[in-house]
């Protein structure tokens, strides 16, 4: 039997990835799109983050990652 993870689980796995490798957020960032996420705490981040890369060509500190989202935003993720 196929084990599968849960999409919450990929959708975190995505965004940790983005904010390790600029490889993967460079691709991520021009073929995904925020309707793409259930969470939609993790999409607010999936966004930022790949506005931040598509204007400055390079990782966004985590640090503006958490001032860009509310408080609940940052402690439901």
């Amino acid at each position: 039997m196929e084990r599968q993870l849960p999409d919450e689980t990929v959708e975190l796995l995505m965004i940790k990835a983005m904010l390790v490798d600029s490889h993967y957020t460079a691709m991520i960032a021009h073929s995904f799109e925020r309707v793409f996420f259930d969470n939609e705490s993790v999409g607010d981040i999936f966004t930022y983050v790949s506005d931040y890369f598509k204007q400055y060509k390079k990782i966004p500190p985590q640090q503006l990652i958490r001032s860009s989202l509310n408080d609940d935003e940052v402690s439901n993720t």
